[in-house]
């Protein structure tokens, strides 16, 4: 399926790009999210008429996210596994193992 992104989609494309994805990625995850749209000549023209406030809305979007982005670089943080059948399943690399064992919590910095 074709269609218009609305949006940066990693891997994919910009903002604009007319790119061909599978039907299922499109109808189960860009359309409903509002990421993409079909490509016909009414949505590309939809689109450019619409070009302007979308990438007003991406740049405040880009501004907020490097806003929260300033704001934690440099701390640290502390998570904590709940001990138990759970604590045992799933994987996780040796460091965390170590931490976990040691002190119950896994710093992220």
């Amino acid at each position: 399926m074709e269609i218009i992104l609305l949006e940066r989609i990693p891997r994919l494309g910009q903002m604009g790009d007319v790119v061909k994805v599978k039907d299922g990625f499109a109808r189960n995850f860009l359309l409903p999210q509002g990421k993409a749209l079909r490509a016909s000549e009414a949505n590309k023209k939809k689109f450019e008429a619409q070009r302007v406030q979308l990438e007003a809305r991406n740049l405040e979007r880009r501004k907020e996210a490097e806003a929260v982005a300033e704001k934690l670089d440099g701390q640290s943080f502390k998570t904590f596994r709940s001990g138990g059948e759970e604590k045992s399943k799933g994987n996780f690399d040796a460091q965390a193992k170590k931490d976990d064992d040691s002190a119950g919590c896994h710093t992220h910095q």
